[in-house]
């Protein structure tokens, strides 16, 4: 069944159809919710006393669903890490197979865009915190040739980085996954007079955003911005 589905998650999440048939990918979000239970038992005296039982149960919130054709692909344009599960059905709705969004041990590519040398040494601070997290590896890479990444930082930060790449540089492995941090905007729809935000690249846009919120927004989105942008999604898991 997985052969009749490329997947690749280093270029905007692209998800590619091998077969001859069309089938249906659906992106969600796999997390544990909190519930509260209520109960109100009588007692052999009449008293009714409230009881409070938190427990927390697995939920899955659909985030993305296309249909894809044979010998054609589909991008969700996700540029945030969060619990995914990317989901695989016939052209018949019926379920075939999941693959678990999973970083641990896995390269991780992050293109990084800072204004300045501070922005770089806040991000790399981030990125710290994110590689314990996920236990995963990193690489990172600059624009024009690495000009905006002051190497004398990043070395600072040599047991985080495992790769410090230039642009277009080929290291032989294969990124499990890429993201992209900075101030970005939409080259289709800017003009130099209104420019106008990214919201793929920049999940919560970026006005009066310091580097900290800029880089927390993607690769901690699930902590920082999960509950504000999906608090009222449904479960829909199937």
């Amino acid at each position: 069944m997985q052969d009749l589905v490329s997947i690749d998650l280093s270029n905007n999440f692209r998800f590619s159809n091998n077969g001859d048939k069309k089938i249906w990918t659906k992106v969600f979000f796999n997390f544990e919710k909190n519930i509260c239970d209520i109960t109100n038992p009588t007692t052999e005296y009449g008293l009714k006393l409230q009881y409070y039982q938190l427990e927390k149960r697995p939920v899955c919130y659909e985030y993305a669903k296309s249909a894809i054709f044979p010998e054609s692909w589909w991008s969700p344009l996700i540029n945030f890490v969060g619990p995914y599960v990317f989901s695989f059905y016939d052209e018949n709705d019926n379920w075939m197979f999941d693959h678990k969004f999973d970083l641990t041990m896995k390269l991780v590519l992050l293109n990084l865009y800072p204004r300045n040398d501070l922005d770089l040494y806040v991000w790399l601070c981030a990125i710290k915190k994110f590689k314990a997290l996920h236990n995963c590896f990193i690489a990172i890479r600059g624009d024009n040739n690495q000009e905006n990444l002051n190497e004398n930082i990043v070395n600072y930060f040599g047991d985080t980085i495992s790769f410090n790449l230039r642009l277009g540089e080929d290291i032989g492995k294969e990124f499990y996954s890429s993201f992209d941090v900075g101030w970005f905007f939409d080259k289709d729809q800017s003009t130099k007079e209104t420019p106008v935000v990214d919201w793929v690249k920049n999940p919560d846009g970026h006005d009066d955003k310091t580097a900290l919120d800029i880089i927390n927004d993607v690769l901690f989105f699930e902590q920082n911005l999960f509950s504000k942008k999906f608090l009222n999604l449904i479960d829909v898991k199937r």
